[in-house]
């Protein structure tokens, strides 16, 4: 066996590794390697940070980390982690922080973080084991919101004419936003010399990546983002936004799965 960064190893191959490794997972997992490449570069996966594990060649286990300042830290965030079936049981996943964390420290990391579902309970005693500790909890919604005939009107602006915040988990910061600025749409909700909040959305599939309004405006903005989407998917909404969380359980929506985000100071 040998642990190695995942620098000279082609996408494809991670990818498959990936695929094997979470059949019949909790969430079906995209196939498409566009698909990852595009997650992975929104995630600011680093290869040289990334490790895996071969066997006689073949990827049997995988960790891709991404890293970015996250509150004043240089943080490692791992944004997956896999392992094939055939080869679990046998402590990769802390073989991999293992060799990953001096390289870490030697590059001035000085956080790790993740997010993992809350029903993963085998995943969260492992990363417990190495370390980590859960911060906060992390809801998921997607479903049909509510509209009416006087929901506010809506104008496409400019991703820069916005403020963007830091209240969200990793793929959903200000930095993996402006990567992907190309393929995302920013609409503002209310009349533009006083707007009632701003939502930011894949037009492809109603996913929802910011959105933010004063607590009074959020039903306005709900409906307004209603009249637009006919479905929406919302992740890892930190538990800390009570009225977010508040009304999108008001309206309806499925909620069904949650994350936790959890930390290990190195």
């Amino acid at each position: 066996m040998n642990i190695q960064p995942l620098s000279s190893t082609p996408v494809p191959e991670i990818v498959a590794c990936l695929l094997e490794a979470f059949e019949g997972y909790f969430v079906p997992m995209p196939t498409k390697v566009a698909y990852w490449e595009r997650r992975w570069r929104a995630a600011r996966v680093d290869m040289a940070h990334s490790w895996g594990v071969f066997e006689a060649d073949r990827l049997i286990a995988f960790m891709m980390i991404g890293v970015d300042r996250r509150d004043g830290q240089l943080t490692a965030f791992n944004t997956g982690t896999g392992v094939v079936p055939a080869a679990r049981g046998k402590g990769w996943v802390d073989h991999m922080y293992a060799a990953a964390i001096p390289a870490f420290k030697r590059s001035g990391i000085e956080r790790c973080e993740l997010e993992v579902i809350q029903a993963n309970h085998r995943a969260i005693r492992v990363y417990e084991r190495i370390g980590f500790r859960i911060k906060r909890s992390l809801y998921c919604y997607k479903g049909s919101l509510p509209t009416g005939p006087d929901a506010p009107a809506l104008q496409q602006v400019e991703m820069a004419s916005v403020q963007l915040e830091t209240h969200y988990g990793w793929d959903h910061l200000p930095a993996a936003l402006h990567l992907q600025a190309s393929q995302l749409e920013t609409w503002q909700v209310g009349p533009q010399e006083k707007p009632l909040g701003y939502y930011v959305s894949d037009p492809l599939n109603g996913q929802l990546f910011h959105l933010e309004a004063q607590a009074n405006q959020l039903p306005a903005v709900l409906s307004a983002l209603g009249s637009h989407h006919e479905v929406i998917k919302f992740n890892n909404i930190w538990e800390e936004r009570v009225d977010l969380n508040q009304h999108f359980q008001a309206a309806g929506l499925e909620n069904p799965i949650n994350q936790y985000e959890m930390e290990m100071e190195i």
